[in-house]
C-alpha cells in the first residue's frame, strides 16, 4: 500500500470520530480532530522486548504488544504469517481499547490463530479500521465490536470498518457487532464457523450499519447474517405509549445489507429477529443478496412474542434458491412455522402482527413456498417477485387454514396469478398475483361476499354483504352502503375499466354506483323469480350484466343479451358469471361447474360430470377469453382452455 493510501485511510477514520454528538448515545471516546499518528510494524520475526514497533526493519511479534504501546491514531502493519494469540506478552491482549479511537490495522491477511483464546480480535474504540485480517479457531467470535463493559449505557461505537478478512471456526459468530452505529463490513469472508455475521444491541442501538459483498458460507448450525434484537428497551412496554419505539436506547434499524452472499448456513441465509419483549428490528433494507441451499429459510423475519417490532423491513431484488432443506431436524421446512416444504422467504410472527413489511422483485427458484407468510402478516407487500417452485408448490403461501368458505376470484392483467377470498377476509394470492393485505384476523360486521382486482393489478377491492368496500394495493375508495340499511344482502362486485370507480349489486337486484361507475339500471323494482348472484362489466365499462341463481340475465346499457337458462330447469344453481371476447359475449357457471356459453363465449371444458367435494362459487376468464378457471369454496381451483394453474389453497374447510 502506498503512503498516499495509508495517509488517506488514518484520516477517514479521525474524521469519522467526530461525527456522532447529536444522536443521543454515549459514543465511547470521541476525539476531536488530530494529526495522523504513527505506524507501527508487527512480523513473525520481530521482538517485542522493549519494542516501540515504529521502525520497519525492527517490527514487534505480536498484536498485543503493538497495542500496548499504540496510540489513538496510529496505523498498526501486520506482516503476513501466523500469529498465535497465546504469545501475546502478559498483560497485553488483542483488545483495541477505547482509548485508541481512530486506530487503522492494516494486516496484508494475517493469521489470528485464537485456538484457546475467547476472540481473535476485540474492538472497544470509535473509528477503527481493520483491513486483510484473518482470524481462526476462537472459542467465542472470531472478531468482536463492542462498548466497553464500563462505559455509561446506552452506549455505541461509530464508525467500525472491516474489509477483506478472513474468519474461520469460531465457536461463535466470525464477526458480531454489538450496539454499532455507522459501521461497514465489506468483503470478508466467513465460513465454517457457528454463526457468520450477528448484529446485536445489548449496549443500546445497532443502526446506520452497510454490510456489502460479504460471504457468509456454511457456518454450522447458525445463520449467515443475523439481526437480532436483544434489547428489552427498544420499545416502551407499559404505559401509553406501549409500543413506541425508543431508537436511543436500542433497537436494530436503517441498516443496509447488499450484495452479499449467504449459502449453505445451518439456520437461515440472512435472518431479522426479536429475542425479548421490548425489542426491535425495523426499517432494514436487504437488496441484492444471495442466499442459497441454506438449512432455513433464505431470508427471515420472525417474531416471537406480542410487544416486539419487527415492522417495516424490505426484501427486494434478492436471489434465493433451494433454501429450508433441513429445518426439521434435517427435514425440509422450518419446525418454528410450522412449515415441513423447502421454503424462499419467510415471515413469521407468533403473536401480533408484523406490518410494512415488503417482499419485491426477488428471483426465488427451487423451492416449494415462495414466499411464505403467517397469518399475522397483514399489510405485507409482496409484489413483482419472479419465482420457479416445485411440483405442487405455491409462490406464495398465507399460512391461515380455510377454516372459512372461499367465495370469490380475480386474476391479473397478465392471467399469470389470481387472487381467492374467504369470506373472513382473508386473501390468498397465486402466480403473479401479489398480497396486498386482507382482513383476516379482522372481526367483521358481515361476511365478505367477493374480490375485484383493480386493472393494474397491483391492488384490490373486497365488499361484504352491507356493501362495506375495502380497499388494498392501488385499489381506492370511492364509497360503500356500509352505514345504510339495504333490503338485500350485496352479492358481488366489479370494478370500472379505469379503476376509478366500481359497481356492486344485491341479491334484489339493486345496482350501487361508485367513483367513476354511472348507474344504468336494476332490477330492485322488478319481482325476480330467482335472486341475482352477480355482475359483469359491459363494453367499455358503459353497462352491465346481473345474473340469478335459474340462469336469468339482465343486461343494462352497453351491455347486451346473448341468451340464458332462465328457462331451462338446471341441476345446480348458477353461482357466477364472466364477461366474453370484446362484450360480445359471456359464461355462467352452476354451483356444480357446469358452464353455460352465450354469444362470443365459447366451452372449454367444465366439472359438471365430476363429484367435487365442495361446490364451485365463481369463476374468472382468462384475459384472451380462450380458457377459464373454476374456484370452490374449499379453495380448489379448476383450470379449462389456456387458463394455467398456479396454485391453490389447502383444502381444510
Amino acid at each position: 500500500m502506498t503512503g498516499h493510501v495509508q495517509h488517506m485511510r488514518r484520516l477517514v477514520a479521525t474524521i469519522a470520530g467526530t461525527a456522532l454528538v447529536t444522536l443521543g448515545v454515549a459514543v465511547v471516546n470521541v476525539p476531536a480532530a488530530h494529526a495522523v499518528g504513527a505506524t507501527r510494524y508487527v512480523a513473525t520475526t520481530g521482538s517485542d522486548a522493549s519494542n516501540s514497533c515504529t521502525v520497519q526493519v525492527s517490527p514487534c511479534k505480536t498484536l498485543g504488544h503493538a497495542l500496548a504501546v499504540a496510540v489513538s491514531g496510529d496505523e498498526i502493519s501486520i506482516a503476513a504469517g501466523t500469529y498465535l494469540e497465546s504469545d501475546n506478552p502478559a498483560g497485553t491482549s488483542n483488545v483495541v481499547p477505547a482509548r485508541l479511537h481512530t486506530l487503522v490495522i492494516e494486516a496484508h491477511h494475517a493469521l489470528i490463530d485464537a485456538t484457546n483464546e475467547d476472540h481473535g480480535l476485540v474492538v472497544n474504540a470509535t473509528g477503527v479500521q481493520v483491513f486483510d485480517l484473518d482470524v481462526t479457531t476462537s472459542s467465542q467470535q472470531g472478531i468482536l465490536v463492542a462498548p466497553p463493559s464500563d462505559a455509561t449505557i446506552p452506549a455505541a461505537i461509530l464508525d467500525f470498518h472491516l474489509s477483506g478478512s478472513t474468519i474461520t471456526r469460531s465457536g461463535g459468530a466470525a464477526v458480531q457487532l454489538i450496539s454499532t452505529v455507522a459501521a461497514s463490513l465489506e468483503n470478508n469472508t466467513v465460513t465454517n464457523n457457528a454463526g457468520g455475521i450477528l448484529l446485536t444491541d445489548e449496549l443500546g442501538p445497532n443502526h446506520g450499519n452497510g454490510l456489502s459483498h460479504n460471504i457468509a458460507n456454511g457456518n454450522g448450525g447458525g445463520d449467515g447474517i443475523a439481526l437480532i434484537g436483544n434489547n428489552p428497551r427498544a420499545l416502551v412496554t407499559s404505559g401509553e405509549h406501549v409500543g413506541m419505539r425508543q431508537s436511543a436506547l436500542g433497537g436494530i434499524y436503517s441498516n443496509e445489507l447488499a450484495d452479499n452472499t449467504t449459502n449453505g448456513n445451518g439456520g437461515a441465509g440472512i435472518i431479522m429477529e426479536g429475542d425479548p419483549s421490548g425489542s426491535a428490528v425495523y426499517l432494514n433494507r436487504l437488496e441484492d443478496n444471495t442466499a442459497n441451499d441454506n438449512g432455513r429459510a433464505g431470508i427471515m423475519i420472525q417474531r416471537h412474542t406480542a410487544l416486539q417490532d419487527l415492522n417495516d423491513n424490505t426484501i427486494t431484488a434478492n436471489h434465493v434458491s433451494h433454501d429450508a432443506v433441513s429445518g426439521n431436524n434435517g427435514e425440509p421446512g422450518d419446525f418454528a412455522a410450522g412449515d415441513f416444504q423447502t421454503t424462499g422467504i419467510l415471515v413469521l410472527s407468533e403473536t401480533a402482527p408484523i406490518t410494512g413489511t415488503a417482499v419485491t422483485r426477488n428471483i426465488i427458484t427451487d423451492v416449494f413456498y415462495g414466499v411464505w407468510l403467517s397469518q399475522k402478516t397483514p399489510s405485507a407487500n409482496v409484489s413483482h417477485n419472479t419465482t420457479t417452485v416445485t411440483e405442487g408448490g405455491s409462490p406464495i403461501f398465507l399460512d391461515r387454514p380455510v377454516v372459512a368458505p372461499i367465495v370469490g376470484m380475480a386474476r391479473t392483467p397478465s392471467g399469470k396469478g389470481y387472487w381467492i377470498a374467504q369470506s373472513d377476509g382473508a386473501v390468498f394470492a397465486f402466480g403473479d398475483a401479489a398480497y396486498y393485505g386482507s382482513l383476516g384476523g379482522v372481526s367483521l360486521a358481515r361476511p365478505i361476499v367477493g374480490i375485484a382486482p383493480s386493472p393494474t393489478g397491483l391492488g384490490y377491492w373486497l365488499v361484504a354483504t352491507d356493501g362495506g368496500v375495502f380497499a388494498f394495493g392501488d385499489a381506492h375508495f370511492y364509497g360503500s352502503t356500509g352505514n345504510i340499511r339495504l333490503n338485500q344482502p350485496v352479492v358481488g362486485m366489479t370494478p370500472t375499466p379505469t379503476g376509478h370507480g366500481y359497481w356492486f349489486v344485491a341479491s334484489d337486484g339493486g345496482v350501487f354506483a361508485y367513483g367513476d361507475a354511472h348507474f344504468y339500471g336494476s332490477t330492485g323494482a322488478l319481482h325476480l323469480v330467482k335472486p341475482v348472484v352477480g355482475m359483469a362489466t359491459g363494453p367499455n365499462g358503459q353497462g352491465y350484466w346481473l345474473d340469478a341463481s335459474d340462469g336469468g340475465v339482465f343486461s343494462f346499457g352497453s351491455a347486451k343479451f346473448h341468451g340464458s337458462m332462465g328457462a331451462v330447469v338446471l341441476n345446480e344453481p348458477v353461482v357466477g358469471m364472466t364477461q366474453g371476447p370484446d362484450g360480445a359475449g359471456y359464461w355462467l357457471v352452476a354451483s356444480d361447474g357446469g358452464i353455460f356459453t352465450f354469444g362470443s363465449a365459447t366451452f372449454h371444458g367444465s366439472t359438471g360430470a365430476l363429484q367435487l367435494l365442495q361446490p364451485i362459487v365463481a369463476m374468472q376468464a382468462s384475459p384472451t377469453n380462450r380458457g377459464y378457471w373454476l374456484v370452490a369454496r374449499d379453495g380448489g381451483i379448476f383450470s379449462f382452455g389456456n387458463a394455467q394453474y398456479h396454485g391453490s389453497v389447502p383444502a381444510i374447510y
